[in-house]
């Protein structure tokens, strides 16, 4: 087999509710239990995925992870795996703090970080180097144990692998784009050269003509859509040699020509696997119509 025959379809969990969370306060790897409503989420997530079948679970060793893990998988009758290559990012001297504590000691940090300009805290783990650490750890899974694989970890175990999917930063996924909710599932495969791609493998009876492209498929969809903006914008700049860009910004009143469209064309489509809409760039030329002709083109 090919490795692109060989991909393991993983569905990501995020653990259920902890009273830091709903304090607002940044967790990274201090071990905080589930709360009541932890508890409850971790209750209807396994109600939601018992009629799948799963060949292994996975789970960070945090408690809450594992907790949530151990309610899901119960139906299934699986013993959950702790795997500490899936944990969260380690935060250092943020941990423990609300966003606004941290903007008030740390302004010019908690600044670079909202803007995806890159990590924020001076200890602790750079967020690409967490992103990283899942991502290969998943590759890793996905080589070892083919088949459907369920995976509980924590909001940066599942931006790690959204961020993959997307080919975007992970710091600037986490800054820019919808975050997965608690116990929320998000659906990837990878396969054994270590491509990530979404996908929705749900079994067929429990889709439903109303929820494979509605409320179940919004927030992704969502998500595809900044990606796509997010590369279009940043590969226009490269090829251009700009710092930033702007919407109405037309590309051959800024510099472009016949050969930079083509590079532009190349470079979009390398990295986003679909067909560059060349015409919309000669005849329309601005970065809105470009980036929203990429987008309808991504969706189909």
């Amino acid at each position: 087999m090919t490795p692109e025959e060989c991909a393991t379809s993983f569905v990501l969990v995020r653990h259920g509710e902890t009273d830091w969370n709903r304090q607002g306060r940044s967790l990274g790897q201090t071990d905080v239990p589930l709360n009541a409503t932890g508890r409850r989420q971790a209750a209807e997530s396994a109600g939601a995925l018992a009629g799948e079948r799963f060949d292994a679970v996975y789970s960070s060793d945090l408690a809450r992870a594992m907790e949530t893990a151990v309610t899901i998988a119960g139906p299934h009758g699986l013993p959950v795996r702790p795997d500490p290559g899936l944990r969260e990012v380690d935060l250092g001297e943020w941990a423990g703090l609300t966003d606004a504590e941290i903007a008030t000691r740390f302004p010019g940090r908690w600044r670079r970080w909202t803007a995806g300009e890159g990590t924020g805290w001076t200890a602790g783990e750079p967020y690409e180097a967490m992103s990283e650490r899942v991502c290969e750890r998943l590759t890793e899974l996905a080589r070892a144990q083919p088949g459907h694989v369920l995976v509980v970890g924590h909001k940066g175990t599942l931006i790690a692998a959204l961020a993959r999917c997307e080919r975007v930063p992970a710091h600037r996924y986490w800054a820019r784009y919808r975050h997965p909710g608690h116990t929320e599932p998000v659906r990837i495969t990878v396969d054994a050269a270590g491509r990530f791609r979404l996908s929705d493998d749900r079994p067929e009876e429990s889709r439903g003509e109303d929820r494979v492209d509605g409320s179940d498929r919004e927030g992704f969809v969502h998500v595809h859509k900044a990606a796509v903006a997010d590369a279009v914008r940043q590969e226009w700049c490269d090829v251009l040699g700009l710092d930033e860009a702007h919407g109405d910004d037309d590309f051959f009143s800024i510099g472009g020509d016949s050969q930079l469209a083509l590079t532009l064309a190349e470079r979009v489509e390398g990295r986003l696997g679909i067909a560059f809409p060349l015409e919309v760039l000669f005849v329309e030329g601005t970065l809105d119509a470009v980036t929203g002709a990429c987008e309808s083109v991504a969706e189909k």
